[in-house]
């Protein structure tokens, strides 16, 4: 019953969190960066693997102190990990403006399937991934392969002398 939602990922060339999607006011932060020792619940997820629900993200210690996040006015905030194996490869959260004082435990858990998910899924896109690089790279190596053999049989077919291998 929110429209603001995010996902930030791991990004380990600048070891930092990247908000890749947003959603509601969390639009207007794409491409933030938040770093582990970060105040931002976010941070927090990514430090601790575990997931925090915040009902008072305003007079929370570990709010992050965006003059964004004043102007917005989030009251409470749900953040996830995103796994893969034991590792957080990402974070992803929903946050409410106004009228959330606590969440339920079915909110928790749907929460928690949610991102369980989520993290399959990256998990997978980035196994796709990785076999499209490695298709890719075989086509490469076959193109290679069939323009030596064409050299070769080029070379071979205009010798006029006969050619001995002799071992």
């Amino acid at each position: 019953k929110t429209p603001h939602g995010f996902i930030y990922l791991v990004q380990p060339e600048v070891d930092a969190l990247v908000l890749k999607v947003g959603i509601g006011i969390y639009q207007s932060y794409l491409g933030v960066h938040r770093t582990k020792d970060a105040n931002s619940a976010s941070s927090e997820v990514w430090r601790t693997g575990k997931p925090v629900a915040i009902v008072n993200y305003q007079k929370w210690d570990g709010r992050a102190r965006d003059r964004h996040l004043d102007r917005d006015a989030i009251q409470a905030i749900i953040g996830l990990p995103l796994t893969s194996g034991s590792e957080v490869v990402g974070v992803i959260g929903v946050g409410f403006r106004g009228g959330k004082n606590n969440f339920s435990q079915d909110e928790l858990y749907t929460m928690e399937r949610f991102a369980a998910l989520a993290s399959i899924a990256l998990d997978n896109a980035k196994l796709y991934q990785r076999l499209q690089m490695e298709l890719e790279e075989r086509k490469r190596v076959e193109a290679a392969l069939r323009e030596s053999e064409t050299n070769y049989r080029g070379i071979f077919d205009s010798v006029n002398d006969l050619i001995f291998v002799i071992d």
